[in-house]
């Protein structure tokens, strides 16, 4: 678990510690002498007013801790280091919330994209229909399944063989070595060995990481889909706009136009009617520029299924950091 360690992460002004300590427990009670675990869903904006208020400490978010982002979770059909943009588009998602790369607070969605990405790879590394069935039996935990179709397949191979007989496929294919129908033949038995050995490594992963690792909010923003856009943003995108595109965006409205509908109004507006004119990669990168880091939404927005965590689209793949792989 994190955990806040009161003597190096917090600004105390001289004599007020003891107070402090002493707040801080009546808060959350420590297992360690000198640090306090928290959980990841604490909400630190309030704890610290709750805490520092009171004693006359809370004049700036310097104030707590770094507060970066996770743990957060990405799952894939696909085995890889780090994000890199290059893969952007080649997973289950649709980049139905903008161009970039997708993570949730919510273990469960990573999980449900692992699993869709694992049958796509599947179906690319063993073509055979059968083989896939087989295969994707053996990932799902039902190994005796996997193996009873797996030796199907090599016994009604072998009888095939059999009936025709390995001269004859030598004078079809015209070949002296091996022949197709063997090569298949083998090719079952050594995904059956595999199978019996439990080396078939799984095709997928659930990434769990951090974003923007030891930084402080004031350090990232995100484009919340649903909120309205904060003035701190709205400026940022207003200068970007008439920094980058001065007063009108090629083949659209004028800046002043897209000035006008930005204020007051959430941020998918900001996204879509940038997308009609930039298209979905040149959004993403013009926002990155002007200062927004990403976009937050609902977890469980396309299925309906809300709950109380979010969803990140992050536009600058240097702002993960992996944390482990499962």
């Amino acid at each position: 678990m994190p955990y806040v360690d009161m003597a190096s992460d917090l600004v105390i002004p001289k004599g007020e510690g003891g107070r402090v300590r002493e707040l801080w427990k009546n808060i959350i009670s420590p297992q360690d002498p000198g640090k306090t675990y928290i959980g990841p869903n604490v909400n630190w904006m309030n704890m610290a007013k709750a805490l520092f208020g009171t004693v006359g400490l809370l004049s700036q978010p310097d104030l707590v801790a770094p507060m970066q982002i996770g743990p957060v979770y990405h799952g894939s059909g696909s085995k890889f280091a780090k994000f890199a943009d290059e893969f952007i588009g080649t997973g289950e998602g649709a980049q139905a919330f903008g161009r970039g790369h997708y993570l949730s607070e919510a273990p469960e969605v990573a999980e449900t994209y692992m699993k869709a990405g694992q049958l796509n790879t599947i179906r690319k590394m063993y073509p055979d229909s059968e083989v896939q069935a087989a295969v994707t039996w053996y990932h799902s935990g039902n190994k005796s399944e996997a193996l009873r179709r797996i030796t199907h397949m090599i016994d009604e191979q072998e009888k095939y063989i059999k009936k025709w007989g390995v001269a004859n496929f030598r004078k079809r294919y015209e070949v002296s070595g091996p022949t197709p129908p063997e090569n298949r033949l083998n090719y079952l038995r050594d995904i059956q060995q595999k199978m019996m050995n439990e080396t078939i490594e799984s095709p997928g992963a659930i990434y769990e990481g951090i974003i923007h690792k030891g930084k402080q909010p004031r350090e990232y923003s995100y484009l919340e889909w649903e909120d309205k856009l904060p003035d701190e943003q709205y400026q940022k995108i207003s200068k970007a706009l008439d920094e980058t595109f001065g007063f009108r965006i090629p083949g659209g409205p004028s800046v002043e136009h897209f000035k006008e509908i930005f204020e007051n109004r959430p941020g998918y507006t900001v996204y879509t009617e940038l997308k009609q004119y930039l298209g979905n990669e040149a959004t993403s990168k013009f926002l990155k520029k002007a200062g927004i880091d990403g976009i937050k939404y609902p977890s469980g927005t396309l299925s309906g299924m809300r709950g109380d965590k979010f969803n990140y689209v992050v536009f600058n793949p240097e702002d993960i950091t992996i944390e482990s792989v499962k």
